[in-house]
């Protein structure tokens, strides 16, 4: 049996349903990585395979049209009023020490290999702006997390209009379910001393998070600017097309909230998706009675 084939026989172990030709399997000696590609014949183009299969498996499109987001109940008045919401900085969380293997972790394990990895990994997450949702309607746990604060929940639907690298919605994955992953890097890793290229599912980083988190059932709304070619003008459509002016932002303008975390607010109806708030639960007494009555004039579900 020819190493390529001892390959798709040991991918073929993990993943049963995935196949392909053992032609198709290259060895990128450079980069130590087995590179599965099905070239077009005539047109120099090649299809990533694995990678292709991962991305299917694993990194669907969302399937629901209903998301919850808990948030301090003071934001809500301010949301009904204004219609825009806030994305954070995915490094919020890395460094309040929420998940500080956010994104990273998912590099680490499929092998893929970086220059400098600590400091590009610490560039790319302050480009990434999430708004965290969960499939979970009234969940204690969810309004817990907030401790002594005062907390609410909005139930959004959801239209997606367009979706692209820069912004998307998808359901976060977790560790456990990237287990059959995992074992398969490593017995590659093991018995060829090469990595399976999966180069292009690291685009889908920001979509997992450890099993530790797993009862969040989290759905992420998120933008990458990174996806974005360095200094190429372009208008932000999460601004409805207006191109601001902040030094520090070539696309939107980035705005820094009381604990000094970086946000960006945007349209919850804008190019790429509509949110429409159906209702909001509050357990706080304190805000209850102005966001009744918010929600009574805007027809809103008030819990």
């Amino acid at each position: 049996m020819s190493e390529r084939e001892e390959i798709l026989d040991l991918i073929k172990s993990h993943f049963p349903e995935f196949d392909t030709n053992p032609y198709n399997i290259n060895f990128d000696v450079k980069h130590k990585l087995i590179k599965i590609e099905e070239r077009e014949l005539g047109q120099g183009l090649s299809k990533t395979l694995f990678s292709n299969f991962i991305k299917d498996r694993y990194f669907l499109k969302l399937s629901t049209k209903f998301l919850y987001h808990y948030l301090p109940a003071k934001y809500v008045k301010n949301i009904l009023i204004e219609k825009k919401i806030r994305l954070y900085n995915l490094a919020k969380y890395v460094k309040n020490k929420n998940d500080s293997k956010e994104y990273s972790y998912f590099v680490d394990r499929i092998g893929l290999i970086i220059p400098n990895a600590d400091k590009y990994l610490s560039s790319v997450i302050e480009d990434i702006f999430i708004l965290s949702c969960t499939s979970e309607k009234d969940s204690i746990s969810h309004l817990g997390n907030y401790g002594k604060l005062e907390a609410a929940c909005l139930g959004f639907s959801i239209k997606i209009k367009k979706s692209n690298y820069d912004v998307d919605v998808r359901n976060v994955v977790y560790e456990s379910e990237l287990t059959e992953l995992f074992c398969l890097q490593q017995c590659i890793k093991e018995k060829f001393d090469y990595s399976l290229d999966i180069s292009e599912s690291y685009l889908f980083s920001k979509y997992v998070k450890r099993s530790y988190y797993e009862w969040e059932k989290e759905i992420r709304i998120c933008f990458d600017n990174n996806s974005h070619q360095t200094g190429k003008k372009l208008k932000s459509f999460l601004t409805n097309g207006n191109i601001t002016s902040s030094k520090n932002d070539k696309y939107f303008e980035i705005m820094v909230d009381e604990n000094q975390d970086k946000y960006i607010e945007v349209p919850m109806n804008n190019y790429f998706f509509n949110l429409t708030i159906k209702s909001v639960q509050m357990n706080s007494n304190n805000f209850s009675s102005e966001i009744q009555k918010e929600c009574k004039e805007k027809g809103i579900n008030f819990i």
